[in-house]
C-alpha cells in the first residue's frame, strides 16, 4: 500500500504523521511533525478527495454481482427464486 510522504515546507525534511482525524469519508486532517530535530515544525495537513476518474465496480450492478458471488449455492438459488417471485 502506498504511503503519503509529506515534506516540511521550512527545511525540506520528511514529516511524520502523528494522528489522522477523518472529518468525512473523503476529508481528513493529518497532524504532522518534522523529523528534523533542529526544525521540529508541527502542523496540520488537509487531505481531500478531489474527483472520481473511473467509478467503482461496486456501484449499481457491480455491487449486486459482488454480493451474489459471496453466497453459498443454496443461498444463490434462494435469492434467484425470490427475485423471480417463486416461493422458497
Amino acid at each position: 500500500m502506498a504511503q503519503l510522504k509529506i515534506t516540511c515546507a521550512k527545511c525540506g525534511a520528511r514529516m511524520h504523521i502523528r494522528k489522522t482525524v477523518w472529518k468525512t469519508p473523503e476529508f481528513a486532517d493529518l497532524y504532522c511533525t518534522c523529523t528534523n530535530v533542529d526544525c521540529s515544525k508541527t502542523g496540520v495537513f488537509n487531505v481531500t478527495w478531489s474527483h472520481t476518474i473511473s467509478p467503482s465496480g461496486l456501484e449499481g450492478k457491480g455491487l449486486i454481482k459482488a454480493l451474489f458471488e459471496r453466497l453459498r449455492p443454496d443461498e444463490k438459488q434462494m435469492a434467484l427464486d425470490w427475485l423471480q417471485g417463486q416461493p422458497g
